[in-house]
């Protein structure tokens, strides 16, 4: 008796994930492709022949790994940055969705995203030591750069103490001053 290997429909297989909606350049962008049968349900074997194109400011293949349970893990790594189309298809026949419209970021600083920490921050007309943990617009590390360091006032009643987190300190009681009558 022969085997038969249930088919996937490749207008309900989905593709989901961070890799079909941004990059950055020089990291690894993943996204997960799930096979489903015509009535449905997801296949629970692997086996299914998908195929991604990434097309870009260079040339780009994608690594797609076979999970065995119908799910399938697929990553590529963009050169340099720009925009990218990546298709998903099946036998020649584009998934739902397909092609994705993929920016990659430079490995630029973002400020919003950047840390700051070191307790040399909160004492004035001091020399100060600090560091600066760099991130990009989706969070990962990057390389330094110049840094131009704006210095601001912390709010009245806000600490920094020796383990770099910010304290919110009681608000001093206000000192009345009675008046005497001359």
């Amino acid at each position: 008796m022969e085997h038969v290997v249930p088919k996937a429909a490749v207008e309900l297989c989905k593709v989901v994930g961070p890799g079909i909606e941004v990059a950055a350049v020089r990291q690894l962008a993943e996204f997960t492709i799930t096979a489903f049968e015509s009535d449905g349900r997801q296949l629970d074997r692997g086996g299914t022949s998908f195929f991604v194109a990434i097309r870009g400011p260079q040339r780009v293949r994608a690594r797609i790994t076979d999970n065995k349970d119908g799910t399938y893990k697929a990553g590529w790594t963009p050169p340099q940055s720009g925009n990218y189309s990546v298709a998903v298809s099946l036998f020649g026949v584009s998934l739902v969705g397909s092609p994705f419209a993929v920016t990659a970021t430079p490995q630029l600083p973002f400020a919003p995203n950047c840390e700051v920490r070191g307790i040399g921050m909160a004492v004035a007309r001091a020399m100060q030591t600090f560091e600066v943990l760099y991130k990009d617009r989706l969070g990962f590390s990057t390389h330094a750069v110049d840094l131009d360091v704006f210095a601001e006032p912390l709010p009245v009643g806000v600490l920094l103490k020796a383990d770099d987190q910010a304290k919110v300190a009681p608000a001093e009681p206000e000192q009345r001053h009675q008046q005497g009558s001359n």
